[in-house]
């Protein structure tokens, strides 16, 4: 199995994050043992999307298909984020709307 050098390198990334977080504290902030690493391991949660991203914008071809399903379900998330932030504004607890977060 053949693997490119943006895969090796996301790896090494995620070992750094997995290394680095338990050994941060940043004494500025409230509570800083908690939020320091949740400031730092949310860096890396937009940072590591942000370099994949733009590793797939330097390939040549980008080739992509979506299926029924796939429709299906965008449609799907649509009407359910639209249900809740334009029809029940009141309702403050969506069973639909948490349903999206915690079954991805």
């Amino acid at each position: 199995m053949k693997f490119g050098n943006s895969f090796l390198i996301n790896v090494l990334l995620i070992l750094l994050l997995l290394v680095s977080v338990p050994q941060i504290n940043l004494e500025g902030y409230p509570q800083s043992t908690i939020t320091s690493k949740f400031i730092v391991f949310a860096y890396f949660c937009v940072g590591l999307p942000t370099l994949f991203i733009l590793g797939v914008f330097k390939l040549k071809t980008i080739n992509l298909s979506f299926s029924r399903i796939d429709i299906s379900l965008a449609v799907l998330f649509v009407f359910i984020v639209i249900n809740r932030y334009f029809f029940q504004t009141d309702y403050g607890f969506s069973i639909r709307f948490m349903e999206l977060f915690v079954y991805p």
